[in-house]
């Protein structure tokens, strides 16, 4: 006879350290595939992580994006692949951080040179880009290789 284990709670900062924790050994943080959510009238910031050229195509991505302050996440939305080929797997709307990963299995995204919009991240209220930290875990091309860390940027408009 098996017993389910109880599931633990977490606090918000017990969560935020799980996040740290992990960004810091894999780099990824998103959660919460949503649509886009309109935050009123006022100020919000939306910050891009964007792909510097993908020679040989995208095979499958994982990315965090953090923040110094606790602006929270309206809406997280996939840009290069579509939505049924994007998740996020931690934090995400209401959150002020996501972990999101993405794996072209349609083969859609082909080669390219120019630079694109993996996804894009809103923020409830202005945030500064050097409050912002993006992790790559995991980014690889359509052959399983890596993709140069430096070709993943975060932009805030």
């Amino acid at each position: 006879m098996t017993q389910d284990a109880p599931t633990p709670t977490r606090s918000a900062s017990t969560r935020r350290r799980f996040l740290g924790t992990a960004a810091a050994a894999i780099s990824v943080g998103l959660a919460g595939c949503g649509s886009a959510l309109e935050a009123g009238a006022g100020s919000e910031a939306v910050a891009a992580v964007t792909l510097d050229g993908a020679p040989n195509g995208l095979q499958k991505y994982r990315c965090t994006v953090e923040q110094d302050g606790d602006v929270p996440i309206t809406a997280v939305e996939p840009e290069l692949v579509d939505s049924d080929e994007f998740q996020v797997i931690n934090g995400g709307v209401d959150s002020p951080a996501v972990v999101a990963r993405a794996a072209d299995i349609s083969e859609s995204v082909e080669a390219f040179e120019e630079t694109r919009t993996l996804f894009a991240v809103t923020f409830g209220d202005t945030v500064d880009a050097q409050d912002l930290g993006l992790n790559v875990g995991v980014a690889t091309n359509d052959e399983g290789e890596s993709i140069p860390r430096d070709r993943l940027s975060l932009s805030v408009e």
